[in-house]
C-alpha cells in the first residue's frame, strides 16, 4: 500500500504542509529541505494521486426582451445589435446567458422571477412590464442585480447603459429649426417604451424653447415598424398644403424608412418638400433614398459596456449600481435640407 502525506512528513521530518507545497512545486521550500522530502517520496514509492476539484460555478445572466420584440424582429435592428455585442463580450468574460422573452401572463412573469440568475438584463420592455417585474426582482433575497440597456429607469438600485434620449431628440429637432424648419413633426414609435417618451419631450423641449407651434396632427405614435412609417406618410400626406409640416423628427430610422419610401411612392421631393431626421444609424440609413440623416447610437458598444458593467456588478458584490451614459451624435446625410422658407418674412 502506498504511504501517505503524513508518513511522508514524518519521515522526512517535516510538516504535511511542507510536504503539500513540495508536491505543488512551491517556491516557499528551500532547496536542502525540497530535496529531503523528495528522497523520502521517491525512496517510498508515494503516487500523489491530485485531488480533482470541482470547477468554479459559472456565472450565469438572464437578458430579458418583450415577447413583442420576437415576433417583428427586422424592426428591432438596434437592439439585435446591442444583443450581438453584448452576448459576445459575456463569452470572452465566461458569462453564460439565457434570453426571456417577457409577455403579460402571470404564468411569463413567474418563470422569470423563478429563473437562476446572478444579474437580470433588460434590453426591449415595456415600462408597465419593468414597473411589475423589476421591484420584484430587487426585493427578492439578496436582491437580483438589475440592469437596463438603451433605457433608463429612475430606481437608484437599477444600472443602467445609454445615451441621453432627451438631450439627442432636442438637439436633433433644433438642427431642425436651425435650418430654417418652422412646422415640425414628430413620428414616435410605442409610447409605452421609457425611450420613446424622453425622445418625445427631447422634440417638445426644442419647440417650446423656440417657441414654435405644436400641433396634436403634427404628434403621430404608434409602433416601430416600417408599415407604421407609410401610414404616419398617408397622415402627413393627407393635411391640407398650409397646415402640413415641413419637417420631421422621427424617434427611429425603420419609422424614418416607411416614411420616406411611402412618401416618395406619392410623389413627394424629398427632402425639398419634407425633411427627414432618424433615430439609431442602422445600416440602412445611409443606403435608402435618400440617404437618412439620424442620430447615432453606439449600439454594439452599447451591449459591450452593459457585458462588462454586468460582469462587475457580480465580481464586487459592495458596488450596487453603475450608470453609463453614452455619446451620441447627429449624423448629417441628405434627407434634411433648408426650409424653403428660409430668408422670407413671416
Amino acid at each position: 500500500m502506498s504511504v501517505t502525506v503524513r508518513e511522508i512528513a514524518k519521515l522526512a521530518g517535516v510538516s504535511i504542509s511542507t510536504v503539500s507545497r513540495v508536491l505543488n512545486n512551491s517556491s516557499h521550500v528551500d532547496d536542502e529541505t525540497r530535496k529531503r522530502v523528495k528522497a523520502v517520496i521517491d525512496a517510498n514509492g508515494y503516487t500523489c494521486r491530485h485531488r480533482v476539484k470541482p470547477p468554479e460555478q459559472q456565472k450565469n445572466v438572464c437578458i430579458v426582451l418583450s415577447d413583442s420584440t420576437d415576433r417583428n424582429v427586422h424592426a428591432h435592428p438596434t437592439v439585435y445589435t446591442i444583443l450581438s455585442g453584448l452576448t459576445s463580450r459575456l463569452t470572452e468574460l465566461g458569462v453564460g446567458n439565457t434570453l426571456h422573452m417577457l409577455g403579460d401572463s402571470p404564468e411569463n412573469i413567474q418563470s422569470l422571477l423563478s429563473t437562476k440568475a446572478d444579474a437580470f438584463i433588460f434590453i426591449r420592455t415595456r415600462r408597465e412590464q419593468e414597473d411589475i417585474v423589476i421591484p420584484k426582482l430587487l426585493g427578492m433575497k439578496g436582491g437580483a442585480r438589475v440592469i437596463a440597456v438603451n433605457r433608463r429607469l429612475e430606481d437608484k438600485r437599477v444600472s443602467y447603459v445609454n445615451i441621453d434620449d432627451y438631450a439627442a431628440a432636442f438637439h436633433a429637432t433644433e438642427y431642425l429649426i436651425r435650418l430654417g424648419h418652422r412646422r415640425i413633426g414628430l413620428i414616435n414609435g410605442d409610447e409605452s417604451l421609457r425611450n420613446s417618451i424622453l425622445r418625445r419631450d427631447g422634440y417638445l423641449g426644442a419647440m417650446k424653447k423656440h417657441g414654435l407651434e405644436i400641433r396634436p396632427e403634427w404628434m403621430i405614435a404608434g409602433e416601430y415598424t416600417e408599415e407604421f412609417g407609410k401610414c404616419a406618410a398617408q397622415q402627413i400626406a393627407g393635411l391640407d398644403e398650409e397646415s402640413r409640416p415641413e419637417a420631421v423628427f422621427t424617434t427611429s430610422d425603420v419609422l424614418a424608412l416607411g416614411l420616406q419610401k411611402a412618401l416618395l411612392k406619392l410623389g413627394y421631393r424629398l427632402p425639398e418638400q419634407l425633411s427627414v431626421i432618424g433615430f439609431g444609424d442602422v445600416e440602412l440609413a445611409s443606403y435608402i433614398n435618400p440617404p437618412l440623416t439620424t442620430v447615432r447610437i453606439p449600439a454594439r458598444e452599447m451591449g459591450i459596456q452593459a457585458a462588462n458593467a454586468v460582469n462587475y456588478l457580480i465580481q464586487s458584490p459592495s458596488i450596487q449600481n453603475i450608470k453609463i451614459v453614452m455619446k451620441s451624435e447627429l449624423c448629417i446625410r441628405k434627407s434634411t435640407c433648408p426650409s424653403e422658407r428660409r430668408g422670407r418674412k413671416a
